[in-house]
């Protein structure tokens, strides 16, 4: 599947454009057959959800990481069973959060941190425990940009390809959301997930853009993280949507070839 994007709000901007070669998404119990619900039914049954598997993670590399990341890098692995990567890039808004605010309450306490809290507190350790889960050399980066994480991630994917790459791993995730910061992240998903993607590399970026310019488009619920979102649409077989942002609106044209 050939995919493009370009900022709605700037119709005269580049657009980006990637070829889609799979995807694995850790929302419920049950993957990502829940995204095709109605969005209430969506929320709910991941609410209610019980423990995903991240059966191909050693036990003990398991219990070292966080919720989000344990789903990221099982989400990875899984694309990476069946095909290669050149690179890889990780997005998340908040990183490791719940880690995070674990420490600031035993600075807080005056009680000793520990000392995998503290190594595994940045934002770059699901990208360095996928490498080590997997045993590859892989070119790592990765990106936090507010709302918009997962659409400037994929400016990264595009900087890679620029760089060679021909395809690179893409893993959007979220941690558990620590219960004192909800007041000022109300709309924060209400439990872990992690949605990845293998990009590959598109010659001729806005090839076939004008066909899609006489389409509907849909807008995607503002409700859900953009990785949520987007990998929604697309199972659901939108050909046209919009997935919103902070300051900007993102166009997502899709076609079949």
């Amino acid at each position: 599947m050939h995919l493009s994007c370009k900022n709605k709000n700037f119709p005269e901007s580049p657009s980006i454009s990637f070829f889609f070669r799979g995807a694995c998404a850790l929302v419920s119990d049950d993957g990502e057959a829940c995204l095709r619900l109605p969005l209430r039914e969506l929320l709910s049954v991941a609410a209610a959800r019980g423990s995903v598997r991240t059966d191909k993670i050693p036990m003990m590399t398991a219990r070292r990481m966080s919720g989000g990341t344990r789903l990221a890098v099982q989400a990875a692995l899984t694309l990476l069973e069946s095909r290669s990567a050149d690179a890889c890039v990780f997005s998340s808004r908040h990183g490791e959060i719940e880690r995070n605010s674990e420490i600031l309450f035993r600075l807080a306490d005056r009680v000793a941190i520990s000392p995998i809290d503290f190594s595994a507190g940045v934002h770059n350790t699901a990208s360095g425990l996928l490498t080590i889960t997997a045993k590859r050399r892989l070119p790592a980066s990765s990106v936090s940009a507010g709302v918009d994480t997962f659409q400037q991630a994929l400016f990264e994917v595009s900087s890679l390809f620029a760089a060679g790459c021909r395809t690179v791993l893409h893993v959007d995730f979220e941690t558990s959301f620590p219960a004192l910061y909800r007041t000022y992240e109300p709309a924060a998903f209400p439990v872990p997930y992690a949605v990845a993607f293998l990009w590959e590399k598109a010659d001729g970026a806005a090839a076939g853009e004008k066909r899609f310019s006489e389409m509907p488009v849909e807008s995607e619920p503002t409700t859900l993280p953009q990785s949520i979102a987007f990998r929604r649409a697309m199972l659901l077989g939108k050909k046209r949507f919009v997935i919103a942002g902070g300051d900007n609106a993102w166009l997502w044209n899709c076609s079949d070839e």
